[in-house]
């Protein structure tokens, strides 16, 4: 379900209105050289796992080739800048994809089996889970790494 119409708007960012200040703020990373953050709107981190995932997505052989992989990435942030938001909506929904994994595991440690099942099923069809791993914006990121804390600290 999350990677079902995960291309929707390509290559035109007709996605969410923010993904244009996310997908600019990571190729700024590349275009400067640099991990300093250029936009404030979300917390960095987001910013970069995408990067991150844009330098994969081209070791794998995603994109032109170029002598130098930062030369490459810089002519791809010129020729097709949802890139980044196509990589990025990935992530979000690999993120968002573990959400049931972990609510699995903290239901089974709080309460038993049948409880962790009927739990991550619910995570797993939730609306807004869904509706956020579609978009390039770390909501996904965040609510996997608040289960994750509140999974530890049971």
């Amino acid at each position: 379900m999350r990677l079902w119409g995960i291309e929707q708007g390509y290559p035109d960012f007709y996605g969410h209105v923010d993904e244009i200040g996310v997908a600019g703020s990571v190729w700024n990373y590349f275009r400067a050289w640099t991990l300093l953050p250029t936009e404030f709107t979300y917390p960095a981190l987001y910013s970069y796992t995408v990067a991150a995932g844009l330098w994969f997505a081209h070791v794998l052989g995603w994109g032109p080739k170029l002598d130098a992989v930062a030369e490459t990435l810089i002519l791809v942030s010129y020729l097709d800048p949802a890139r980044s938001a196509l990589v990025g909506r990935a992530i979000s929904a690999i993120f968002s994809a573990m959400v049931p994994l972990v609510t699995y595991r903290l239901g089974r440690r709080a309460y038993n089996t049948q409880v962790a099942w009927v739990s991550a099923v619910f995570v797993a069809v939730a609306m807004v889970p869904v509706v956020q791993a579609h978009q390039a914006l770390p909501d996904s990121l965040m609510a996997f790494c608040a289960a994750l804390c509140f999974c530890f600290s049971w």
